[in-house]
């Protein structure tokens, strides 16, 4: 897939990764709780 580096594209591209460094820990979080099967949802 091509990304075209416009400078809107960059700055969006920028947005996206903000945005997937933020909700990480908690996807990684979620799932460690699963993996323990921890009642407290």
């Amino acid at each position: 897939m091509a990304i075209k580096l416009t400078k809107n594209e960059l700055k969006n591209q920028k947005e996206s990764l903000k945005m997937f460094q933020r909700y990480l820990p908690t996807l990684q979080l979620k799932k460690q709780a699963a993996a323990n099967r921890n009642p407290h949802d």
